[in-house]
């Protein structure tokens, strides 16, 4: 208490500064506005201002480019609008001294001719930005990163509020979507597929502690959890579409930030001619927080830094547009025996260090070939390495040995082409193909009966081809279709998968519209499990039994209905029903599933599996959301579902993820202390609660005799009691001239809540540990910009 006592102290002293230098302050509000689907500019776009007065204005040059000069600090909006196109209106952006507001705007082609009865409506503010989504997608803006209590800067953590949507813990971000394993996620970056994006991923998961993802360099971007369209293949459960936003191409500006994500410097500005670049770097500051008494939840001191850049160059519409953009991410922790920690409890017996590095770079052309047909060419290189030793320390004379080591790694070369053809204002068309050159290193044994059995040892190369095509035909400006089908095929096996989908949106009236979404979709297992090896023990031999395995796949069903109260409340409900077939289970009967892998910190080592496994996903979302308008916005989020698995022995059990129900409630309120928007605060709230995390029960007497975790057959019937949590977000922004000042306090888990993440056998005392979710902490961050 007493450091939380020292930070309200420190918010005091910033509101009160400098408040007697108060002066009006003024920002640029500028952009290019291009057509939706040929992405040419549009000129003579008019764009006004909201609420000016007298009403100011302007219109786009022949380079589809706009500018709006001293726009007081604060909040603003604005109204685009072409004639024979959709308009769209953006409000309440933020507006700060200390950076240009530089927009990127996309108009759509009215469909409806002149003289027919319409429906008139502008653009959902939630639509998915990829306009061939029509269901289960959502765009979301790097404001909700920020705004949203318990969210951290982080995308993930963000998207766990929305409606079938979950975190698999407090201390990682993996998220569960409607009830799949998170290894079924698919993460997209800039047009490219990229390995997980996180700090201390382990090998086949896609989260981490700490997101590797800058919210401040992000772009808005598409979030989908179903039956997403043919473009997107390789996935099973949702997909994060995400897009960097482009430098300030005429000047230069600067940004600060401290938090729990790290000490961070950032630039950006113009390069060359037209065009802009954009940098960041961060390093981890655990150790700099624990020392001023400031908790975050890690027992071990953690190390981590990451780089992300993105360069921008247009060069007109004879040669195209070229970027080229960079992420990369270097982790490392030990966890010492008498260290607590949410993935190992103290006193063990055990010693564990883990490393993690990730990377991605990638240059893209996008070409106009003419006003309807355009090519986009993207290549691109990606990979990550995992080192992993655990030593057990002998309780006699502390003696170290190596029971487990992992030292593997996977790069990727890509190419990825794409074609996108506007035939008319009534159908659009994208071809592509996606050829991946996989490099594998795979390497990792495990002490058992007093002798090391190898789990891997393979290296070599493998290739992944992707290939799809879909078209959208819009009958109306209210009913649109899209279809298409998509295809992978494995080198490493000659597996292959062929995968129809298909969309329908249909707004009946100005304030309603219904959606209908179906579609196949197949994953890779993570590479590793393809080569787990089974020792003959008879024999001397050994086979990679998981080497022929096949796709795993899952047909997704989904009907939702959208209603708007008004142009800032919404409410949205979807039903969805998804078959799991080919799922991954063992040879022999018994209760595993590839469906309940991401459960825990590491992949197992199963061998021996086949093909043969099912399951089930079904339930109900429900969304009631105001956007933020007059000062504040709520969201209320929940679901029910029900998740089922059959393993080999053809029993029907939960799965691992299967919590049943969940409900968030989000809200928050913007005060301007004063009325020249200078000084601002806010204050954001948020409770969760869920069923309780599915048990898989420790066989303690068998435990104690084998020396190491042995579980009972009782697997996910139970579950641990619900879970609940409350966060508590206040934020105070000063803009000064050319300065943005901006300081956030994160009270997460206020009333500290006792919330059971998982029970682990502790061989050395030979008990059973009850571990807990993260319990009260006060996060800070301090950001600057100018």
């Amino acid at each position: 208490m007493k450091t939380l006592r020292h930070l309200l102290l420190l918010l005091l002293f910033a509101c009160t500064s400098n408040w007697a230098g108060a002066q009006e302050l003024t920002q640029t509000i500028r952009g290019t506005v291009v057509d939706k689907e040929s992405q040419l500019s549009l000129p003579g776009v008019t764009v006004l201002l909201l609420d000016s007065e007298p009403l100011q204005g302007t219109t786009t040059d022949l380079d589809g480019k706009f500018r709006l000069e001293e726009i007081p600090v604060g909040r603003a909006g604005i109204k685009v609008s072409f004639i024979g196109y959709n308009p769209i209106t953006i409000t309440n952006m933020i507006i700060t001294s200390g950076k240009e507001v530089v927009l990127s705007l996309e108009l759509t082609e009215h469909i409806t001719a002149l003289g027919e009865v319409k429906i008139t409506a502008e653009e959902d503010k939630r639509e998915a930005l990829n306009k061939m989504a029509l269901i289960s997608a959502r765009s979301f803006s790097v404001e909700e990163t920020q705004r949203y209590a318990g969210a951290l800067n982080d995308p993930s953590r963000m998207a766990a509020n929305y409606a079938g949507v979950t975190l698999a813990g407090d201390a990682r971000n993996d998220i569960i979507i409607r009830g799949n394993s998170p290894a079924g996620l698919l993460w997209r970056l800039e047009g490219f597929n990229i390995p997980n994006p996180n700090h201390f991923g382990a090998l086949g998961s896609t989260g981490g502690p700490v997101s590797m993802l800058n919210n401040n360099l992000l772009d808005n971007s598409d979030f989908m959890t179903g039956a997403f369209p043919a473009e997107y293949g390789n996935a099973l459960s949702g997909v994060f579409d995400l897009k960097l936003r482009n430098g300030n191409n005429e000047n230069h500006e600067f940004i600060g930030q401290i938090g729990v994500n790290g000490f961070e410097l950032g630039a950006e500005g113009p390069i060359l001619k037209k065009g802009s670049f954009l940098a960041t770097y961060r390093l981890s500051n655990v150790a700099a927080f624990r020392a001023l008494g400031i908790p975050l939840g890690w027992g071990s001191t953690p190390n981590f830094t990451d780089f992300t850049f993105k360069i921008d160059l247009p060069t007109g519409l004879k040669y195209g547009r070229f970027s080229l953009f960079g992420i990369g991410g270097i982790s490392s922790i030990e966890l010492l025996n008498e260290d607590d920690n949410f993935a190992k409890p103290a006193n063990t017996g055990e010693d564990i260090f883990f490393g993690s590095n990730t990377g991605a770079i990638g240059l893209s052309h996008l070409y106009f070939f003419n006003e309807r047909l355009r090519s986009e060419l993207r290549i691109s290189a990606s990979g990550w390495e995992n080192k992993v030793n655990v030593d057990s320390i002998s309780d006699d004379n502390g003696q170290k040995v190596r029971r487990f080591a992992n030292n593997s790694s996977e790069v990727k070369y890509a190419l990825n082409y794409k074609l996108n053809k506007k035939f008319n204002k009534r159908n659009n068309a994208r071809a592509g193909i996606i050829g991946e050159a996989i490099n594998y290193n795979l390497a990792d044994s495990v002490l058992e009966s007093n002798q090391y059995r190898t789990l891997r040892n393979s290296d070599g190369t493998s290739f992944l081809l992707q290939s799809f095509v879909q078209w959208q035909h819009k009958f109306s400006n209210t009913l649109g279709l899209t279809t298409g089908l998509n295809y992978l095929h494995f080198a490493l096996n000659n597996s292959s998968s062929i995968e129809p989908r298909i969309g329908l949106r249909w707004q009946f009236s100005n304030r309603n519209s219904i959606n209908l979404g179906s579609g196949l979709h197949s994953k890779l297992l993570p590479l590793a499990m393809y080569f787990t090896q089974t020792p003959d023990y008879t024999t001397g031999n050994i086979a990679k039994t998981n080497k022929n395995l096949g796709f795993q796949k899952s047909a997704h069903f989904i009907i939702g209905y959208d209603h708007n109260f008004s142009t800032n409340l919404r409410f949205k409900i979807e039903s969805y029903y998804q078959h799991l077939y080919n799922i991954p289970v063992e040879q022999n009967p018994s209760n595993y599933s590839l469906l309940n892998e991401g459960a825990d910190f590491v992949l197992s080592n199963t061998d021996s599996l086949i093909n043969n496994g099912t399951g089930t996903n079904y339930g109900l979302d429900i969304t009631l959301e105001k956007f933020f308008s007059k000062n504040y916005y709520f969201l209320i989020s929940g679901s029910v579902f029900d998740s089922k698995y059959k393993g080999s022995d053809g029993i029907e059990r939960n799965t691992a993820f299967n919590q049943n129900y969940t409900l968030n409630i989000l809200a928050g309120v913007e005060l301007n202390l004063g009325k020249d928007g200078i000084h601002v605060l806010s204050l954001n709230g948020k409770w969760n609660m869920a069923g309780g995390n599915r048990i898989n029960p420790i066989d303690l007497e068998a435990s104690k005799l084998a020396g190491e975790t042995r579980y009972s057959q009782n697997i996910y019937e139970d579950q641990y009691k619900e879970y609940s949590r409350t966060d508590v977000e206040i934020t105070y922004r000063q803009n000064q001239k050319k300065l943005t000042h901006e300081w956030s306090f994160e009270l997460q888990n206020v009333f500290n809540q006792k919330n059971v993440f998982r029970e682990t056998y502790n061989k050395k005392n030979q008990v059973i540990i009850t571990q807990y979710q993260l319990g009260f902490q006060v996060m800070v961050f301090y950001r600057i910009m100018f």
